[in-house]
């Protein structure tokens, strides 16, 4: 597969480089192998999705389809099982400084895998960004609560999804309100949080979230970090978001697993930070089932 060089910028000139995997074009070296199962797409969202780490998503630069930045994402908010997020965008701000907030479904922003020259001035590779959005942010529906509490009213989230052109999926449409305010959870809560397992043993902690652009947007699949001895040693691997359950206790969030150590273990290890196992079909395929 072609690896992609991102000119991925922020705002105050510090230029973030990513990673992405477009599922379209990853295949693995034998012809024999089925195509991924997965119950999160058809076929042809499959072939469209892009994954991208929450790490390098987080900070970025939305543009438009001049390529003038729009916003930066401050925050990913996303529903506890993943089916659903917005990247949480500043617009307005100058210098960093002030500004408001809007919720960008994931649905509304598009991934563009762009090769970016080394030779290219600096200001031209901020230019480059591919995170495309074509709405115009300015004008979107504000939130204006601390804790976000907009995104788990109906109403509110069916009037921004029709701002961006996008549909709320039906099955979280019956299943938002205002008594599930704790149903959604910002990324940066939970990235560097342990897990543990059902005995209450401390087995590893959430190191990166990767989420899945264009097609049907989620978040497919966690990155756990576990073993070594003072950060030699440690070994990451990638598990279906589905094994994770994340609730919230008096102390704050709280995630356990199912699995146990060896279970842990036998799942599928992958290289931060780029995780290139996960470009190979049948390694997602592995992690899916």
């Amino acid at each position: 597969m072609k690896i992609c060089i991102l000119g991925l910028m922020a705002v105050l000139g510090l230029s973030v480089s990513g990673w992405s995997v477009s599922l379209g074009t990853a295949q693995d070296p034998d012809p024999a192998l089925p195509p991924i199962a997965t119950n999160r797409t058809t076929p042809a969202e499959d072939s469209a999705a892009v994954l991208v780490s929450s790490k390098h998503l987080i900070g970025a630069n939305l543009v438009d389809l001049k390529h003038e930045v729009k916003g930066k994402v401050d925050e990913i908010v996303m529903s506890r099982d993943g089916a659903i997020a917005h990247a949480i965008v500043r617009v307005g701000a100058v210098l960093g400084v002030g500004g408001s907030q809007v919720a960008v479904p994931l649905q509304a922003i598009r991934a563009e895998q762009v090769e970016v020259d080394q030779s290219t001035a600096a200001e031209t590779k901020e230019s480059s960004s591919w995170l495309h959005v074509e709405a115009d942010l300015p004008r979107a529906p504000k939130l204006e609560t601390p804790a976000h509490l907009e995104l788990t009213d109906a109403a509110w989230l069916q009037k921004n999804f029709a701002f961006f052109r996008t549909k709320l999926p039906s099955q979280w449409a019956a299943k938002i309100s205002s008594a599930q305010a704790d149903s959604m959870v910002g990324i940066d809560m939970i990235i560097g949080g342990e897990v543990f397992g059902q005995g209450g043993e401390s087995l590893s902690y959430l190191d990166d979230l990767i989420l899945k652009l264009n097609g049907n947007p989620s978040a497919p699949y966690a990155v756990l970090g576990h073993g070594g001895l003072l950060g030699v040693g440690k070994e990451y691997v990638a598990v279906d978001l589905s094994k994770l359950q994340i609730a919230s206790t008096k102390d704050g969030l709280h995630i356990t697993t199912a699995l146990d150590s060896n279970g842990l273990a036998a799942q599928q290890r992958v290289t931060p930070d780029a995780y290139p196992e996960l470009r190979l079909q049948s390694v997602r395929q592995r992690v899916d089932e």
